[in-house]
C-alpha cells in the first residue's frame, strides 16, 4: 500500500517542481491501435509504453468484431430516469500493479437523454476513475455530469468514497467545459501521503485546473480506470476515452498497455451487457462508427438525478477486491505475508481472496466472505499506515458537500475507537490495530448496523 520513504520524498518533489510555474504544456495525443509512441512537447513528461490507448463504449451496447456497430435500444415498457446504469473498463499497468493516479482524455458531447430525465436533472457522466487500493468499494474520481436540457450544461466534478458510500462530492462550473471538445482527468496522489488531489485541462492553454483535495483516504495508489454511466432506461451514450495513462512511483504518466472491461450493469440492450471480449472487439478496429438511435417517453414523473447524484460503484460483496483470486484462507499468510483473523461467532466462512499475484507485498490484503444466514459480508484485513487520527478525521457526515449516509465513531467492546459508516448501500465499520486496519461491511438491505457492529467485535475478539 506504500512505498519506501525515499521513494516517496522523491515523489513528492517531482510533483510539486511539476505544478509550480508555468502550467504543464498541453499535449494532444490521436493514436490508435497499433501505434508509436507521438514526439513529447517540450517539459513534457516521459510517457512509455508503446501506444496510446483510444477506446470507445457505448451504453447500451451490442458487441460486433466490426468497424461499424449499429446500437438501438428498444423502448422500456415505462421509461423511468430512477436507476444508475454503468461501465467500468480497467488499465492494464502491466507488472506493476497499483498506481499512484490515472489520465483519462474523455470526449465531452452531447447525448441522447432519455425523456423521462427531465430538463435541468443530470443523467449522464464520464469519469476518471480509481479502485483505492484495489479494494471493489473503495475509490476516488474525476470527471464531468451532463444535464437533460436541450442544450446541456456540463460540470466538472470530483468524487471519494469507502465501502461504497460517497465521503465527498462537489461540483466546479468551468466556461471551457463544452461539447464538442476533449479534456483530460486525473486523480493522483499527494506523494507520501494518503491524500488525492483531482485536476482538470481544458486543453485550451490553461493548463492544469485544481479542482478538489480530499485527505486521509487510507490508500496511496489504486486501480486505474474509465466510467461512463447514465440514468434513464433510453438514454444512450457513446463514451470515447483516449490516451488512457497511469502514473507510477517517480511521478510519470504511462500509457495503459491494455484495457479490459471490468464491471457492467447495463443488461437493456437486447438483455446483454458489455463484456471483456465486446472491449476487445472496440479496440482491435482502427476505426469506429457508432449509431445510436433511442426510444422513450414525455413523462418526466420518475424520481430525477440531481447535480451529484452519482453513487459509488455497484456493490458485490462476494468480490472484495477489484483483482482478487481465490485462496485456502488457512495459507493466506504464504501470499499476504500476515494470517487473516478468523470471527468465530458470525456466521459460515464463503470464500478467501487476495490480490492478484504480481502485487506488491505492501499492497496485499486479505479479503473474506461471510454468510450469517440473512446476509453475505465481508471481512478485509491489510497493513496500512493510517493513524487514529485520520480515521478519526473522517467522522462526520456533511450532507452539502456530498457526504451521504452517517460516518460516526464508535466503541468496539475493548474499547477500540471505530469508524461506522451507514449509507444507502452498505453499513460497515472500519477499524486500526498495530498495523492493521479492518474493515467489516455488507449491502445495507440485509447487513443492520447492529450486524456490522457484532461482527466486528467477533473480529477484534478473535485477534490474538
Amino acid at each position: 500500500m506504500h512505498d519506501s520513504l525515499g521513494e516517496e520524498t522523491t515523489r513528492s518533489f517531482r510533483q510539486l517542481f511539476a505544478r509550480l510555474g508555468s502550467s504543464r504544456p498541453t499535449l494532444k495525443l490521436k493514436l490508435m491501435l497499433p501505434g508509436r509512441p507521438a514526439l513529447r512537447a517540450r517539459g513534457e513528461r516521459r510517457l512509455r509504453d508503446t501506444f496510446g490507448s483510444r477506446l470507445l463504449i457505448a451504453l447500451p451496447v451490442a458487441c460486433a468484431a466490426a468497424a461499424v456497430v449499429g446500437l438501438s435500444a428498444a423502448p422500456a415498457a415505462e421509461a423511468a430516469c430512477s436507476t444508475e446504469y454503468g461501465v467500468f473498463w480497467k488499465m492494464s499497468t502491466g507488472t506493476y500493479g497499483l498506481a499512484y493516479g490515472a489520465r483519462n482524455e474523455i470526449e465531452v458531447k452531447q447525448h441522447s437523454i432519455d425523456s423521462s430525465c427531465a430538463s435541468g436533472s443530470y443523467p449522464v457522466a464520464e469519469t476518471s476513475h480509481l479502485r483505492l487500493g484495489g479494494n471493489d468499494g473503495d475509490w476516488v474520481e474525476a470527471g464531468y455530469e451532463e444535464d437533460g436540457s436541450a442544450t446541456p450544461r456540463y460540470v466538472a466534478f470530483a468524487e471519494w468514497g469507502l465501502n461504497y458510500t460517497t465521503k465527498s462530492f462537489n461540483t466546479r462550473s468551468y466556461a471551457c467545459l463544452s461539447a464538442p471538445s476533449y479534456e483530460r482527468w486525473e486523480p493522483v496522489n499527494a506523494a507520501g501521503t494518503y491524500n488525492w488531489n483531482t485536476w482538470l485541462d481544458c486543453e485550451d492553454g490553461a493548463g492544469w485546473r485544481l479542482l478538489f483535495q480530499y485527505s486521509s483516504t487510507g490508500f496511496a495508489r489504486g486501480i486505474p480506470m474509465g466510467e461512463g454511466s447514465r440514468y434513464g432506461d433510453n438514454s444512450g451514450i457513446t463514451a470515447v476515452h483516449q490516451n488512457l495513462q497511469w502514473q507510477d512511483a517517480t511521478n510519470t504518466w504511462n500509457y495503459a498497455s491494455g484495457v479490459s472491461c471490468y464491471s457492467d450493469n447495463d443488461p437493456t440492450y437486447s438483455g446483454s451487457g458489455v463484456t471483456a471480449s465486446c472491449v476487445g472487439a472496440f479496440l482491435a478496429v482502427a476505426a469506429l462508427v457508432v449509431g445510436l438511435a433511442v426510444g422513450g417517453t414525455t413523462t418526466n414523473s420518475a424520481p430525477q438525478p440531481v447535480e451529484g447524484e452519482f453513487p459509488g460503484p455497484p456493490v458485490n460483496v462476494d468480490r472484495p477486491f477489484v483483482d482478487g483470486v481465490t485462496i485456502d484462507p488457512g495459507n493466506a499468510a504464504s501470499i499476504a505475508g500476515f494470517s487473516a483473523v478468523f470471527p468465530k461467532h458470525s456466521g459460515n466462512l464463503v470464500a478467501g481472496y487476495v490480490h492478484a499475484s504480481g502485487t506488491s507485498p505492501d499492497d496485499q490484503a486479505i479479503g473474506l466472505v461471510y454468510d450469517n444466514g440473512t446476509s453475505r459480508f465481508d471481512v478485509i484485513e491489510d497493513k496500512t499506515r493510517m493513524t487514529q487520527a485520520d480515521l478519526t478525521s473522517l467522522a462526520g457526515c456533511d450532507h452539502g458537500t456530498g457526504c451521504v449516509g452517517a460516518w460516526t465513531l464508535v466503541q468496539l467492546q475493548d474499547g477500540t475507537q471505530a469508524l461506522e459508516i451507514s449509507g444507502p448501500q452498505t453499513n460497515g465499520l472500519i477499524w486500526l490495530h498495530g498495523e492493521r486496519r479492518f474493515d467489516v461491511f455488507g449491502p445495507a438491505a440485509s447487513f443492520s448496523v447492529d450486524a456490522a457492529v457484532s461482527a466486528s467485535n467477533d473480529v477484534e475478539n478473535a485477534i490474538t
